[in-house]
């Protein structure tokens, strides 16, 4: 994660870039939307918070969305951007990777990821598109 955000500071020095976590690890990402639009010390500024998820389900539904509610006057605004998935892009990324790994038709593919409770977002990304090599998707 922190060669990401290192990676997006570098395309866009112009940010503020800051991590945070939506589940057991810290900073929580509602204490590090209020530190921007509710600080302590100095003048409050904007939020935006990017969720680094496949899909939208519990996380951005709940935890972010709670983390992006208004704090009142005086303070800064924060809004919440789509999480990156389901998106074709990572179905294309995700057969460029197989490619690259050599997988053969008859191979089984197991895509490990962190669960939704949102089943129907969680299956989501399991298209027709999910395999370009043409291979079933269970």
């Amino acid at each position: 994660m922190r060669a990401l955000l290192d990676d997006v500071r570098a395309a866009r020095p112009d940010l503020d870039v800051r991590e945070a976590f939506v589940d057991v690890q810290e900073p929580e990402v509602a204490d590090v939307v209020t530190s921007v639009v509710a600080p302590a010390e100095g003048g409050p500024g904007d939020a935006v918070v990017v969720p680094l998820l496949l899909s939208g389900g519990f996380h951005v539904g709940v935890d972010i969305a709670a983390s992006v509610e208004d704090r009142g006057p005086g303070t800064g605004s924060a809004a919440a951007a789509t999480p990156l998935g389901p998106d074709a892009r990572l179905v294309d990324l995700l057969a460029d990777r197989l490619a690259e790994a050599g997988v053969r038709a008859d191979d089984a593919v197991v895509i490990a990821a962190a669960g939704s409770s949102a089943r129907a977002r969680a299956t989501s990304s399991g298209s027709p598109r999910a395999c370009a090599s043409g291979t079933p998707v269970r």
